[in-house]
């Protein structure tokens, strides 16, 4: 069973894949990077794209620090280290794009990635939904009864 936290978790962690997969796709449709595309083509709209995507992602880390709280505070080991190795990625992510993308938005500069960067986005992304499919739960063992 999956607990509401972990299941908004996974719901961002579906999402953030899917979107850096249209992203991916779309480079190649388009012939050139979509983000580079709607900056050139509308300045305005694009940061306030960014902004968006940023309040978002802000919310979605909220959630990881929440979740990795949560799951230090009771949780078995094996969740502490899901939360704690889902946190880490998101943080390593959240990092890389704001220097590639946002800070170069808010200076009003091109952003600076490729689809080799967001075809790892998604993969990084896909994984962690992987990682909701980990059971936290402790095993129960079952007792044999012999009778003699």
């Amino acid at each position: 069973t999956y607990f509401p936290l972990q299941r908004l978790i996974l719901f961002a962690n579906i999402y953030l894949a899917a979107y850096f997969a249209t992203l991916m796709v779309a480079s190649f449709v388009i012939g050139m990077e979509p983000m580079l595309f709607f900056f050139r083509n509308s300045l305005s709209g694009y940061i306030y794209l960014e902004l968006l995507e940023a309040l978002g992602y802000i919310l979605y880390l909220l959630l990881q620090c929440l979740n990795l709280i949560v799951s230090f505070s009771n949780g078995p080991t094996s969740a502490k280290l899901v939360a704690f190795l889902q946190s880490g990625v998101s943080i390593f992510i959240g990092l890389h794009y704001y220097v590639t993308v946002f800070h170069r938005a808010m200076a009003q500069k091109a952003p600076h990635t490729s689809w080799k960067i967001h075809g790892a986005y998604t993969i990084a992304f896909f994984v962690l939904c992987l990682f909701s499919k980990i059971k936290h739960g402790k095993k129960e063992y079952v007792q044999e009864q012999y009778s003699s």
